[in-house]
């Protein structure tokens, strides 16, 4: 079955502009003067409620889709800049973006030789959502980044243990062929 746009039915070819809610972080690596340069978004986890194929048509179904999530439709004018606090698009409060949090975002992507879609590599932001705000679909997206997260950070470890050990065989090893034989 080949997917169609929502918006001209037109059926979705290999690039596609999506309209998605995006676990992310933002950590502060960059080059650059103010926040906004030095930010790099690092996505975590992505769940694509709508899919089109043009930002066209995407952003004609905007102010419904941000509507849908219970948010003013005025954000599709909005564009979350590098923080690193940035107000919840619901009710205000700050979020933290070097933490865990969710983006409400459209961009492009591209469809994998394998089936699935690429990560957005052009997007737009449109808002971000504090914990007490997120959704059911957010907070599943929520706990699955958390856990990803963990076991990224989980085989770091373990990558550095077995690093360290490999380390300590080879000066064990260099220290008993320095040592004169009796």
């Amino acid at each position: 079955m080949t997917l169609q746009c929502p918006t001209c039915e037109k059926a979705l070819g290999s690039a596609r502009h999506v309209f998605a809610l995006q676990a992310q972080q933002v950590e502060y690596t960059l080059p650059g003067e103010t926040p906004n340069e030095q930010a790099a978004l690092k996505t975590l986890a992505l769940t694509t409620p709508k899919r089109y194929c043009t930002s066209a048509c995407c952003k004609a179904q905007l102010p419904e889709l941000l509507e849908k999530l219970g948010l003013p439709a005025e954000l599709q004018f909005g564009r979350v800049e590098g923080g690193p606090i940035c107000p919840c698009g619901h009710c205000g409060k700050p979020v933290n973006m070097t933490q865990i949090h969710i983006g409400v975002i459209r961009g492009h992507v591209a469809l994998k030789p394998n089936g699935e879609e690429s990560y957005p590599n052009e997007q737009t932001m449109h808002t971000v959502l504090c914990k007490k705000c997120i959704g059911a679909q957010a907070q599943d997206l929520m706990a699955f980044a958390r856990n990803h997260l963990k076991k990224v950070k989980a085989a770091q470890r373990r990558e550095q243990r077995a690093t360290e050990r490999e380390h300590a065989r080879e000066r064990d090893a260099a220290e008993r062929s320095a040592k004169p034989a009796i």
